[in-house]
């Protein structure tokens, strides 16, 4: 896929079914668009919505994938289950550009500095103590990650059930 992307032929599908396979949208753009293309589904995270699946898929070159996308562009392509899908072309999920977050590294500095760390070893307890700030920090820190799990939770939850009475909407409409 990273050189689908280098050379332009990468497409980001959207508002998939999460359901699908990387099998199934292949053979969704092959019957529906008439095009080849190799695909691959996006691994959900903690933070992405459980309601909506998105896909990568890789043309044989620039001109397919920009043509594919003007045509889900003007034309609406509605899957299974009233979803319309929605494309664009890849943006820089692997553009290989350092990280501007302290603490990120690049594979390079990364060798560089465990060979180093590994000179420079000390024997240090790898668990914080209760008495410290760093303890302290810790249960603060996962006192509220809960809280954002669950407010994650809630949210996925409210937009699942929109979802469904949108869908009976449409579904009672046609």
């Amino acid at each position: 896929m990273e050189d689908g992307y280098e050379n332009g032929s990468l497409v980001l599908l959207l508002n998939l079914e999460p359901s699908y396979t990387s099998d199934e949208v292949k053979e969704l753009i092959k019957d529906a668009l008439k095009e080849n293309c190799s695909a691959k589904m996006v691994q959900r995270t903690a933070l992405s919505s459980p309601n909506f699946g998105q896909a990568f898929v890789k043309f044989s070159s620039k001109e397919v994938a920009g043509r594919v996308v003007a045509k889900l562009d003007r034309h609406c392509l509605v899957l299974p289950g009233g979803r319309v899908l929605v494309a664009r072309l890849a943006s820089s999920a692997f553009k290989g550009k350092q990280s501007p977050f302290f603490g990120h590294f690049g594979i390079d500095k990364l060798k560089h500095q465990t060979h180093r760390d590994k000179r420079e070893a000390v024997s240090t307890s790898h668990c914080s103590q209760p008495n410290t700030i760093e303890h302290e920090m810790a249960i603060d820190w996962a006192v509220h990650q809960a809280r954002v799990n669950l407010t994650w939770e809630a949210i996925h939850k409210q937009q699942g059930e929109e979802l469904k009475v949108l869908i009976d909407r449409f579904k009672s409409t046609e």
